[in-house]
């Protein structure tokens, strides 16, 4: 009896370090629309110049570049992993310390929170020239005017909210874009497994690619030609101002407000200057 009871007690406290090790290795989601919690206990100020152009690469941080009162840079999280910024000519260029493969089992027992972020803010009035970033995990802009971009994230979601763009293309190789009251101008949308979500956008011509994930747009204004091309998912639009629109599938529905087509094509007002094509080769086109 002593015995079973013994290695029951074992088995008891193991089960509770692998349950720890993997509480603790677990990284909680990112929700874009949660207040951003910045204590200064673990707060890095790594710079306050000025800049019109930033330049990231960020290997496990989130990244965060939003609108605020000053120029700021400020990094949250594990010092082993830290962000390093300078300011040269007007460039902010920021680069983080990459995680290896011998650090990470200790990253993931010594952290608990397990949360890495970069915030960049930039005054109200500033407008900035370019913003290129490359990331891993999840890239996020707030209140942002840009010239140009170029924004690609390796693991994580890109998402957008209240900005304006000229030009550019935001990518994502696993991970969702999702955009929300925005301004897009000539601005290439490409997710190779994840979707895109658009809501109450303006797209001045520009194009979306999908391989893998659906594209889902509501309440969108397209300003001359717009084109979503899609290899395995559903393209949906709805509440949309288009003047014109026209839908292909090789294998799949068609459905044009009250017209509907299995494969082949549907076609509306094709002439009219502010137009969007749905391409699709294994999805549904769905406009409402």
């Amino acid at each position: 009896m002593k015995r079973a009871f013994k290695w029951g007690s074992i088995i008891i406290v193991c089960g509770l370090i692998i349950s720890g090790i993997a509480y603790l290795g677990h990284k909680q989601p990112f929700d874009p629309m949660s207040p951003i919690e910045e204590s200064t206990a673990n707060r890095d100020v790594l710079t306050r110049k000025s800049f019109n152009k930033i330049k990231v690469t960020a290997s496990s941080a989130d990244v965060i570049i939003k609108q605020g009162n000053h120029f700021t840079v400020s990094y949250y999280g594990n010092k082993n992993h830290a962000v390093h910024a300078q300011v040269k000519d007007g460039v902010l260029k920021i680069t983080q310390t990459p995680v290896t493969h011998s650090k990470l089992a200790k990253f993931q027992l010594l952290n608990s929170s397990d949360e890495e972020r970069c915030i960049v803010t930039v005054p109200q009035k500033a407008s900035l020239t370019k913003i290129e970033g490359h990331v891993n995990n999840e890239l996020l802009l707030n209140r942002i005017l840009a010239k140009k971009i170029n924004l690609e994230s390796n693991n994580g979601d890109i998402n957008v909210l209240n900005s304006e763009f000229d030009q550019g293309k935001i990518i994502t190789t696993s991970g969702d874009i999702t955009i929300r009251n925005s301004s897009l101008i000539q601005t290439k949308l490409a997710s190779t497994s994840g979707d895109i979500n658009l809501n109450k956008v303006s797209l001045t011509k520009g194009c979306s690619l999908l391989t893998s994930g659906d594209f889902n747009g509501q309440r969108l204004t397209i300003i001359g030609h717009y084109s979503v091309t899609n290899q395995s998912g559903d393209n949906s639009i709805t509440k949309s101002t288009i003047d014109g629109a026209k839908l292909t599938t090789k294998s799949g529905d068609n459905n044009l407000k009250r017209k509907h087509r299995s494969g082949g094509s549907l076609e509306r007002n094709t002439t009219e200057p502010n137009f969007i094509y749905l391409k699709n080769v294994s999805g549904d086109n769905i406009i409402k």
